[in-house]
This record gives C-alpha cells, sequence and structure tokens, in this order.
C-alpha cells in the first residue's frame, strides 16, 4: 500500500469525513477519488456522499 493510501485510509478510521481539500491537506494527493478507487479495489468499504460548502458549491465526500 502506497504511503498516501495508507495516510487517507488511517485518516477515514479515524472517523475523519474526507474531501477533496482534505485529501490533499493529509497525503498530498490531487487524486483523492482515484486513491478511494484503489482502496475499494483492495477490499475497503468506503461510503461516498456529497456536502455543501459555505459558498454552496457541492463536494464529495468519503467516509467509513
Amino acid at each position: 500500500m502506497t504511503d498516501q493510501k495508507a495516510q487517507i485510509l488511517a485518516a477515514l478510521k479515524n472517523g475523519e469525513v474526507l474531501t477533496g481539500l482534505k485529501g490533499l491537506r493529509i497525503a498530498g494527493t490531487m487524486k483523492l477519488a482515484t486513491r478511494i478507487g484503489e482502496l475499494e479495489r483492495a477490499g475497503h468499504v468506503i461510503n461516498k456522499g456529497w456536502t455543501k460548502t459555505p459558498k454552496g458549491v457541492r463536494v464529495r465526500t468519503y467516509y467509513i
């Protein structure tokens, strides 16, 4: 498992809800959706949802 995937998985297991910006801060990746897909293919169950920012922009969220 790459360092990025390990950091993302650890954050999810700690109860964090991740967005693309949080993925950048936590793991230094601009491709959070790709890393989530790789984790799912490795057998991890990761839930997805949507949330709105204070400015009304919809962003994808990932959580366990």
